[in-house]
């Protein structure tokens, strides 16, 4: 099978929305694998991230060039998916149909808000993948969209994550956080208002427990910089930076070593989607601390803080420091409550249905 996938903002909804790339990379690796293109504007996108697999063909057509993205999306990108003879197209974006006879399937954003004039566009595609049963929920009600159309992912989860000994997390934290104790904000999506939250959070922290704690900040295993590097430049003015580590994983130190060696994790995601960040922190045995509410219904008990109120979930970061018998509860109700596993069937079997 081939698939292609696209995007007039790849290069944006590949590195801020890591559940995109994940998908792109585990379709990659199905078995039997299908051949994977990745159509997209311009040619200064820079995808490393991709598996070595995936094809990247940029729209460096002089039509393209002359008249525009949207000369591209009508005119060259459909003659190069007829021309690499592509079975199905994935979008990020609805904004983003193709005039096609091909199956179109759309990545939904988390983050995305129904607008009258997307509906339309809306009813081309055949099928909008989601991370959760309440996005589906809305689609379907705002959108119009027909249920048996909308698959429910709830999200993928990183290879990275799983069982870390205790020797390898005690190595990270020498390497990476000069083997000081640590909190880890992980969250998929971060905002100027997300970041300074956690930022102001720590403040918080720090002057109420007077020692050296880090603060390690990740993309879901991607250096946040990477991505948001408009947003994270605000740390070059913060007042503890030098306790402030952006992580990006490696061969040496992995997304799972920071995980399992974190003291609890920070989440600060407050839409619908699918807190995959979260589940990744309790696939490692890490208490992470949510704001409320929260779908608690598949998730073990967690601690919780106001959301968005800095001085809530300073608070919480402190009582946890301060009650180790806290934190060791919550890493019980980890232990006790069933794994939250890899949970991209849908997707596969949406797609699998085209080939036969």
């Amino acid at each position: 099978m081939k698939i292609g996938v696209y995007s007039k903002n790849t290069g944006r909804d590949l590195l801020q929305n890591v559940n995109n790339l994940l998908i792109i990379n585990n379709i990659s690796g199905w078995q039997p694998s299908p051949e994977t293109i990745v159509f997209y504007s311009g040619t200064g996108v820079k995808l490393n991230d991709l598996n070595p697999s995936v094809q990247c063909l940029p729209l460096a057509d002089s039509v393209t060039k002359l008249w525009g993205a949207l000369a591209g999306r009508r005119q060259v990108l459909p003659r190069l998916l007829k021309k690499k003879g592509i079975e199905a197209l994935l979008l990020f974006d609805v904004k983003d149909v193709v005039r096609t006879d091909i199956p179109q399937f759309l990545l939904l954003n988390d983050r995305y808000e129904t607008a009258k004039k997307d509906i339309p566009l809306f009813q081309k595609l055949a099928g909008v993948i989601v991370s959760s049963e309440k996005i589906k929920t809305r689609l379907i009600a705002e959108a119009g969209v027909d249920a048996r159309r909308i698959t429910v992912t709830k999200a993928i989860i990183s290879e990275g994550p799983g069982t870390v000994d205790p020797a390898g997390q005690e190595r990270f934290k020498e390497a990476v956080t000069e083997g000081k104790e640590f909190f880890i904000g992980a969250d998929g999506h971060w905002t100027p208002a997300s970041l300074v939250l956690v930022l102001k959070a720590f403040s918080r922290f720090k002057k109420m427990q007077q020692t050296n704690w880090k603060l390690v900040l990740t993309h879901r295993g991607f250096n946040p910089e990477t991505a948001f590097g408009n947003v994270f430049g605000m740390i070059s003015s913060y007042k503890y930076k030098d306790d402030i580590v952006l992580f990006g994983q490696s061969a040496s130190h992995t997304y799972a070593q920071a995980l399992g060696a974190a003291y609890a994790a920070i989440s600060a995601k407050t839409d619908d989607g699918f807190p995959a960040a979260v589940a990744e922190a309790l696939s490692c045995g890490t208490t992470t601390l949510v704001p409320d509410p929260f779908p608690a219904s598949s998730f073990p008990a967690l601690p919780a803080y106001l959301a968005g109120d800095e001085a809530s979930l300073g608070t919480k970061m402190m009582e946890l420091y301060k009650n180790e018998s806290l934190r060791q509860y919550y890493i019980e109700a980890i232990e006790k409550h069933a794994p939250l596993n890899n949970l991209s069937g849908g997707l596969e079997a949406l797609l699998g249905g085209k080939r036969r």
